[in-house]
């Protein structure tokens, strides 16, 4: 999946709403290196929404549990509901949803980064989503780390 030029595209959403333990993950093959807007013009949102049909913009709503490759200033005031970590080429991110624990979890290279701040029970349904912003960014999503092998 590849964003086109200075700008967000739509949200990815998973078919079918999460009923049980789940993880998925998202290899990051490219993040361009620039400027856009006094931010890092590349990025990257994963995790969960309570809909499949929440806009483009809704990243910074109470919809989503996300994790996103920023620790900017300009970011923190997303943190209530998003945990950021310096996810670049290379590197893999890894969310599982549980539950049974009630958590959403974010990993990145199969090493824990956080848990979501808000409960998975907060919301009547959960889809996976990812959002990419700005320019040039190249992600895949696939299976790259067993679930057995995450650092608890």
């Amino acid at each position: 999946m590849k964003t086109g030029f200075n700008g967000w595209d739509p949200p990815l959403f998973s078919i079918k709403p999460i009923t049980k333990l789940t993880y998925f993950q998202l290899k990051i093959n490219h993040l361009e290196d620039h400027t856009h807007y006094f931010v890092p013009a590349t990025g990257i949102f994963i995790g969960v929404s309570r809909s499949n049909t929440v806009d483009t913009y809704a990243y910074a709503g109470r919809n989503v549990i996300c994790i996103y490759n920023s620790e900017l200033d300009s970011d923190k005031n997303h943190d209530t509901w998003h945990i950021s970590c310096t996810a670049s080429a290379g590197d893999v991110i890894g969310v599982v949803i549980d539950l049974k624990e009630d958590q959403v979890r974010f990993y990145v290279n199969a090493k824990f980064v956080g848990v979501g701040t808000r409960r998975p029970s907060a919301y009547q349904t959960l889809y996976a989503v990812l959002w990419l912003f700005y320019h040039d960014c190249d992600v895949e999503l696939g299976e790259y780390f067993p679930y057995e092998t995450l650092q608890k």
